[in-house]
């Protein structure tokens, strides 16, 4: 079964090498321009089975409804022509289905495997931003949940962890100007979590998950003008 740690990530980690902010008396930063082009949407939600418990039968709850209005929203809205939709482990599995086939396939194990009972958060963020360009955008739905696996040492794991996604994103900020944006959302969630020591808890509460969007400045810019 999995065990987790629930640690949210510090944003400072992912400005390193970024600079501070405008200084007095030095020039103000430049308008950010227009992109060209539209850019194609990189959608992945993890799908390790820490998640399982945001997906609901039924009628659906606010993580159903907030996934469902935001891939709905970039398409309606003309942001992108171009909407690929994965779920992403240890491996990465593409789906081309409808919006409401895709939230509720995430539970399905047996067809979507991977490695389920531990996460390597550093290995999901190289996979989703080596895709970012000009002309992609990633977006990334996680609990954001660091998961050693059983019999691993927690906090040696962690920091390893920490440094792992700090060099991976210093080395991505020093060859491409991005931008990142994050929301912490609030879904209910059903379901077993497990803590650093494999202690089993049913949960049936209210619990945050994060979507993450990275792209260039530009695309970033345009798609804070409609969220």
């Amino acid at each position: 079964m999995k065990k987790n740690i629930f640690i949210l990530f510090m944003l400072s980690l992912f400005f390193l090498g970024c600079g501070g902010g405008n200084k007095t008396g030095a020039p103000a930063s430049a308008p950010i321009a227009t992109p060209e082009n539209k850019p194609v949407i990189n959608f992945y939600v993890e799908n390790s089975g820490s998640m399982f418990g945001y997906v609901t039968d039924g009628s659906g709850n606010d993580f159903d409804r907030s996934l469902s209005s935001l891939l709905t929203q970039m398409t309606v809205t003309g942001y992108t022509d171009s909407l690929n939709m994965y779920y992403i482990n240890s491996d990465i599995f593409y789906r081309d289905v409808e919006i409401p086939t895709f939230i509720k396939e995430i539970t399905r194990t047996n067809q979507f495997q991977g490695n389920l009972g531990s996460t390597d958060m550093c290995q999901l963020f190289d996979s989703i931003t080596s895709t970012v360009d000009d002309n992609n955008v990633s977006i990334m739905v996680s609990d954001c949940i660091f998961s050693p696996g059983k019999g691993v040492n927690a906090m040696n794991y962690i920091g390893a962890e920490k440094d792992c996604i700090t060099l991976k994103l210093h080395e991505k900020v020093k060859t491409r100007d991005l931008a990142f944006v994050v929301y912490r959302m609030i879904s209910n969630f059903k379901g077993t979590y497990y803590d650093c020591e494999d202690n089993k808890t049913i949960i049936n509460d209210d619990r945050p998950y994060f979507i993450w969007i990275i792209g260039t400045k530009e695309n970033i810019a345009e798609f804070k003008v409609n969220w």
